[in-house]
C-alpha cells in the first residue's frame, strides 16, 4: 500500500495529466472488480440454488 502511494505521488509530481489517467484507470479497475464480484456472487448463488 505504501509503495503504490509513493509511486503515484512521484508520477503526479512528474505530470498532472498522468495522475488523471491513473485515477481513470483506478476507477475502471474498481468497476471491473465490482462487476466480477457481482458475477461470481450471482453464479455461486445459482450453484447453491441448483444444489438446494
Amino acid at each position: 500500500m505504501a509503495g503504490s502511494f509513493s509511486s503515484s505521488t512521484q508520477i503526479q509530481r512528474w505530470s498532472p495529466l498522468n495522475s488523471v489517467e491513473i485515477i481513470i484507470c483506478y476507477r475502471a479497475v474498481n468497476l471491473n472488480l465490482l462487476w466480477n464480484l457481482k458475477n461470481s456472487f450471482s453464479s455461486s448463488m445459482g450453484l447453491l440454488h441448483l444444489l438446494l
